[in-house]
């Protein structure tokens, strides 16, 4: 019978984004295929007509007015046939950007500075112009994302200079915020500040370092170092903002050490405060501030840890811990700290202090006191449980769904479990909590949409229970990924009309992997072989009689499914040849029940 086709394109579409291309066949129960073009080109591979329609989802490339047609192949009943033309206007996809301005606050007329402008996205081609006022200075390519020109300004005063982005084929135009530029004939000279480090003390006949920093960091010229009214050695140069004197001091005492910067072209001179160095010949004894650091409260019988900090972190020597008058213990000290673990055997408040002994170089110091709870039931904080989830996740990939739950000042809970839940569902098993007070549970996630997910500590001895504030995980699928397959046909060389021969298609991807969903459709030349035949096991298989006698052209075209591109295979040559008649006048296959 005869068809229609009738074509269903929208008016409009950008370049990079895909649309639907739909061509409906009438009578509904037409089957085959339709082939979409752009003019004479075909665009993809013929599409299967399922339920009267076929629908192609394509990119256009290029920009310009697209005549699109769409060609229905025909079945064994129903005739091809054409749809009418119809037009696509493609444009650029147009993206929004931003300029941003770097122009220096100062400037010297006749003396060249740069004026860069900045320009987002950074694949941004085209020019950047730029003007002072509504005067334009000059105008520059964008090169991976910035733009420089090296202006002299030629007049005094301030110049509000600002930079326009020209745009390009797939960015839109964008200006920046004014910046202001002063400028003046003599030389912009600004304050500095001299800031000096140096030892609170040292040994006379050993070195030490004086070290004076310059800002604004970009400042040149040299530091002289002084003791007093008396200058320690020659100017030193500033490098980077800083310069440093190595000096040994001859003579005991207390020395007042200034640093005085010379200043430069562009930076005023400055003199730091003083800073004493006290020098002696004997070791240099310093004081020291010991602070100690104990739980809040602890069980009769149940160990703790008593920890004391020393300051300087040099510092050796032992501390004494003490519960009032009673010394509970003694502990070296190791990288300025020292820690006692002791049992406290009666109930009540306890007032400890730590006694640092000193050493060589450094004084004794004692701790302010700290009180420890002592009690025989077990003590129970209250807890917070904070979480710590992605803002997204994509169903079927992993993430990390993380817990810490701390009692007072911030300490990490000990025992108990965590259970995460999505909404009132329970996500897996209960989790331990680390020796941080955390618990992590690595979670996958099966359906898109927002999950509110929270997590309840169970609490545990000495520590209450807690929930976290729920937060919201936004889910998604991930895009679908199609591979590409490759058909392949195995058809007999010669047949007998009206005698069965199978026809087989292996379907498998490039890596050779068998394909096992979608259909395959066999053809004779441009017209269909029967039905369409699932995919099982990466094969397709179609038993068939031709009735036509000659050279048939068969091919096995593969229509692709869900992650699987469509192919077809090559043509394959069976000739087919007319029955042969045997005595009486019937078929040799008629003696064999064909």
């Amino acid at each position: 019978v005869d068809t229609t086709t009738t074509l269903n394109v929208p008016a409009t579409a950008k370049t990079g984004t895909a649309v639907d291309l739909t061509a409906t066949v009438a009578p509904a129960g037409a089957t085959g295929t339709v082939q979409f073009k752009d003019g004479t080109n075909n665009i993809g591979n013929a599409v299967p007509v399922n339920n009267g329609t076929a629908t192609l989802n394509h990119t256009f490339t290029t920009t310009g007015a697209h005549s699109i047609t769409a060609v229905y192949s025909g079945d064994a009943g129903n005739k091809p046939s054409t749809s009418a033309a119809a037009n696509v206007d493609v444009s650029v996809n147009m993206a929004d950007t931003t300029t941003t301005l770097n122009v220096p606050a100062t400037a010297k007329t006749g003396t060249a500075v740069d004026l860069t402008a900045t320009v987002a996205p950074a694949a941004a081609t085209g020019t950047v112009e730029f003007k002072d006022s509504a005067t334009v200075l000059g105008s520059v390519p964008v090169n991976n994302g910035t733009a420089t020109l090296n202006h002299t300004f030629t007049t005094n005063g301030a110049h509000a200079v600002t930079a326009v982005y020209s745009g390009d084929a797939g960015h839109n135009t964008s200006t920046s915020a004014a910046a202001n530029v002063d400028v003046s004939t003599d030389p912009v000279i600004v304050d500095t500040t001299t800031t000096l480090n140096v030892p609170a003390t040292a040994k006379t006949g050993t070195a030490v370092d004086l070290t004076a920093t310059v800002a604004p960091a970009g400042a040149t010229g040299t530091v002289q170092f002084k003791d007093g009214t008396n200058n320690i050695g020659n100017a030193v140069p500033v490098n980077n903002g800083t310069a440093t004197l190595n000096h040994t001091f001859t003579t005991d005492g207390t020395h007042a050490v200034t640093a005085v910067y010379s200043g430069d072209a562009g930076n005023k001179p400055s003199t730091s405060a003083a800073a004493n160095v006290e020098v002696s010949t004997d070791p240099v004894v310093v004081d020291t501030t010991t602070t100690l650091n104990v739980p809040a409260t602890a069980k009769t019988g149940t160990a703790v840890d008593l920890t004391a900090t020393v300051a300087p972190a040099g510092a050796t020597g032992t501390v004494e811990f003490k519960d009032g008058a009673t010394v509970l213990g003694t502990a070296p000290v190791n990288n300025g700290t020292a820690t006692l673990n002791h049992t406290f055997t009666t109930n009540g408040a306890h007032s400890i202090t730590a006694v640092y002994s000193g050493d060589a170089g450094n004084k004794p110091s004692t701790s302010a006191a700290a009180n420890v709870d002592v009690s025989t039931d077990p003590v129970i904080v209250d807890t917070t449980t904070t979480l710590n989830v992605p803002g997204e996740a994509t169903t079927g990939e992993s993430v990390d769904l993380w817990a810490l739950v701390t009692g007072p000042d911030n300490a990490p809970a000990a025992g108990g479990t965590v259970q995460f839940k999505d909404g009132s569902t329970n996500i897996g098993g209960a989790i331990a909590l680390d020796n941080n007070g955390g618990a992590k549970l690595a979670h996958t996630f099966t359906t898109a949409g927002s999950h509110s997910v929270s997590a309840v500590y169970t609490g545990t001895d000495g520590f209450n229970g807690s929930t976290g504030a729920a937060k919201t995980v936004t889910v998604k699928d991930p895009a679908p990924v199609e591979v590409n397959t490759v058909t392949t046909l195995n058809a007999p060389a010669t047949a007998t009309k009206g005698d069965p021969v199978n026809l087989t298609a292996t379907v498998k991807t490039e890596s050779g992997d068998p394909v096992t969903t979608g259909t395959v459709r066999f053809m004779d030349g441009t017209t269909p072989i029967g039905e369409a035949v699932n995919v099982v096991n990466g094969q397709a298989v179609l038993p068939h009689a031709f009735g036509q006698t000659g050279a048939r052209q068969v091919t096995a075209v593969y229509t692709g499914a869900t992650g699987f591109k469509e192919s077809t295979s090559a043509a394959s040559t069976v000739t087919v040849s007319a029955a042969t008649t045997g005595p009486g006048g019937g078929s040799l296959g008629s003696l064999f029940g064909s």
